[in-house]
């Protein structure tokens, strides 16, 4: 019988994004861009009024009807997908861990990591100066 050829090695892992500081940093800035967190907040805030009216049984005191129904439900689903946002604690805790280093290294300035919407909270917990 032929022997078989040797399996070959499996690809090297990929570096794990988590530990790597520079794609932390990438990640919290892209995640302010995309899901900004102020009105990540609002929009779960405003998500549990909806789903609260939604709950009234239709033809019951307070409770949506027809159009106002349907209208609210569409908004219940669009506010559910952008539920989907990033952990924003995590980001910011990675931020805070190595902003300052990336800042450094990298010449950020605070104008603009501001510009990039950082909140002034997170450039001064993470150690970055003006």
């Amino acid at each position: 019988m032929p022997e078989e050829p040797p399996s070959p090695e499996p690809p090297a892992p990929a570096p794990d994004q988590k530990a790597d500081p520079d794609a932390a940093i990438v990640r919290y800035v892209d995640a302010l861009a995309r899901h900004p967190k102020a009105d990540h907040k609002a929009a779960a805030a405003k998500l549990t009024r909806i789903e609260a009216a939604l709950a009234r049984p239709p033809g019951t005191r307070g409770a949506p009807s027809g159009l106002v129904r349907i209208e609210l439900a569409m908004e219940a689903e669009q506010l559910t997908a952008a539920a989907a946002a990033p952990d924003f604690d995590e980001l910011e805790a990675a931020f805070i861990a190595h902003g300052k280093a990336y800042s450094a290294r990298r010449n950020v300035t605070w104008r603009a990591w501001r510009r990039l919407g950082v909140p002034v909270s997170i450039l001064r917990k993470a150690g970055v100066s003006r």
